[in-house]
């Protein structure tokens, strides 16, 4: 691979725009409720990472020639508006999957519950003979926390 300074800026360029346009499709995804997108999209949102945090180890591994380079400041410009859009809808992905995850969090609970009220509730009789209420068993179907 090509280390130098206008390679490594151009292609953590490319990987950044590449990476935000990947999670701005999971983000419509997500509103869409399109899980199947969501997994298509997950080995090359992986892939594109890994590729962007090398790209970028390198460019700090040569920080030195990248400054020193002059045709490098515009390149490095672009960069950082390049990782601020992609910080932002980063942050955007972030809130929308913790939100999902809690709404299915919140969904299994209202199951775990529904099932719970309608569970029947084991008759015993007591000492005299006679029918005893209904009691809870305590035996849950799911576990509270998931």
């Amino acid at each position: 691979m090509d280390q130098t300074p206008q390679h490594l800026l151009h292609e953590a360029g490319i990987t950044c725009d590449q990476l935000a346009e990947l999670i701005a499709t999971e983000n419509a995804a997500l509103e869409a409720r399109d899980i199947q997108a969501i997994a298509d999209g997950l080995k090359r949102k992986t892939k594109l990472a890994y590729q962007l945090e090398k790209t970028l180890h390198g460019i700090k591994t040569n920080k030195d020639a990248v400054l020193a380079d002059a045709r490098s400041a515009e390149q490095i410009r672009r960069l950082q508006q390049e990782m601020d859009h992609f910080q932002a809808i980063s942050r955007k992905n972030m809130l929308m999957l913790k939100a999902a995850h809690q709404t299915r969090a919140d969904f299994l609970m209202l199951v775990r519950d529904t099932l719970e009220q309608q569970r029947p509730k084991p008759d015993t009789y007591n000492q005299t003979g006679s029918m005893n209420a209904p009691t809870d068993t305590g035996t849950t179907l799911v576990k509270r926390s998931v």
